[in-house]
């Protein structure tokens, strides 16, 4: 029975690979499309975009911390627990740093519950889906207290 529980640990591997992969170039288009707009002088962002700059690098230190100890992980389950959770707290400084409930990047909470869908099926989805939603709904509470909101032009 070990090797049916090696050939499943190797196959969700795969897949949590190919999610970190996708994960990279996902939100590297979303800070392409935050330049774009603020280039533009499109309203989407709040703050300026030096506030934003912390969030990426962030997340793009995360995302090098994920890959060098995936190989390692004796639990990859709660390994890819954290890292939704992980996903759900940055995506959350994203929408709360360029406008909260206004953001034009809400949308973004899909991709994860897409992904967790992806490696553990429904109830992936269910669990990613409550830390999203736990995620927005302090997003909301802090730009109902004045957080997000930036009040100039956003330089």
């Amino acid at each position: 029975m070990p090797g049916a529980l090696q050939v499943e640990r190797d196959l969700l591997f795969g897949r949590l690979q190919r999610l970190m992969f996708v994960r990279i170039l996902l939100f590297t288009a979303i800070f392409g499309l935050i330049l774009v707009l603020r280039s533009a002088g499109t309203s989407g962002t709040a703050r300026p975009l030096a506030t934003l700059y912390p969030v990426f690098l962030a997340f793009y230190a995360l995302s090098a911390l994920y890959a060098l100890v995936a190989r390692r992980m004796p639990n990859l389950e709660l390994f890819i627990l954290l890292q939704f959770a992980a996903d759900a707290a940055c995506i959350s400084l994203l929408l709360l740093f360029t406008g909260g409930a206004d953001s034009v990047f809400t949308l973004v909470y899909v991709f994860p519950i897409l992904g967790a869908s992806y490696l553990r099926m429904t109830t992936g989805g269910l669990v990613v889906a409550t830390f999203d939603t736990a995620g927005y709904f302090v997003c909301l509470i802090l730009g109902a207290a004045g957080y997000g909101q930036f009040d100039g032009d956003g330089g």
